[in-house]
């Protein structure tokens, strides 16, 4: 029976590794296939080796060809098609949230367009309404100079007619000043 390996400890080799325990280092000769009382650096290199980066949602060629030789080929298949379905799902579910996202974007733009239709209604309304109020306005003075009210009070509504609002509260204040 062969002497186990010593397991180094963290800080004597310079490189800080882990020991691994006695008990699980026959495992790991039986299972990568290594000496590992050569050195500790082999089973990094190993396992290092042994790692790969992929960006892709399949299992590699080899796990899946391992399933086949272990005996169990419809493990293969079943592991491909729930990956397709995961696969299909995401995107049905990515163009649902787009689609969702697209209507929510539309409904908005239908509201600003149907509130900027109406404010451009309404002011259209109020510029109407000012017309009328300005040219009623003239007859109005007319009609209150020939029924013998005072030449201030037709200059008034003329103002007032024409002008506004605006020019209403100041006809309205400097007649409080001439009172006052």
């Amino acid at each position: 029976m062969a002497k186990p390996p010593v397991t180094p400890k963290p800080g004597k080799t310079g490189n800080n590794n882990v020991p691994v325990p006695h008990e699980n280092v026959e495992l790991l000769q039986a299972a990568l296939g290594i000496d590992l009382t050569a050195s500790p650096d082999i089973l990094i290199a190993r396992i290092s080796a042994t790692i790969e980066a992929s960006s892709s949602p399949y299992s590699s060629a080899e796990m899946l060809e391992d399933y086949v030789r272990r005996g169990m080929p419809d493990v293969k298949d079943r592991v491909l098609d729930t990956i397709d379905e995961e696969r299909h799902w995401r995107h049905a579910r990515d163009e649902q949230e787009q689609a969702h996202r697209h209507a929510m974007e539309r409904a908005a733009a239908d509201q600003t367009a149907a509130k900027i239709v109406e404010e451009h209604a309404q002011q259209r309304r109020s510029q109407r309404n000012a017309f009328i109020i300005a040219l009623a306005s003239i007859p109005a003075a007319m009609a209150s100079e020939w029924l013998g009210f005072a030449n201030s009070f037709c200059i008034s509504l003329l103002i007032i007619g024409i002008g506004g609002p605006s020019s209403a509260t100041i006809l309205a204040r400097i007649m409080d000043k001439l009172k006052g």
